[in-house]
């Protein structure tokens, strides 16, 4: 259970999911112009926020 953690907090997957968050935003941007709507800031600023406190975690965490 502690390497399936660590494999889902580590680097690897944190850049995994920062592509994915980059290809979400491309994409809700692109719907809405597209729809002629307002784009979603809050909501795309949410998972960049938790990201970016992700991003603090890994930065401060102990590399061994």
């Amino acid at each position: 259970m502690k390497k399936f953690i660590q494999a889902i907090s580590g680097k690897k997957a944190f850049y995994v999911v920062t592509a994915l968050a980059v290809i979400a935003s491309v994409l809700e941007i692109v719907t809405s112009v597209r729809n002629g709507t307002n784009i979603d800031w809050q909501g795309m600023t949410v998972y960049w926020v938790a990201l970016a406190g992700w991003a603090a975690c890994l930065t401060g965490k102990k590399q061994s």
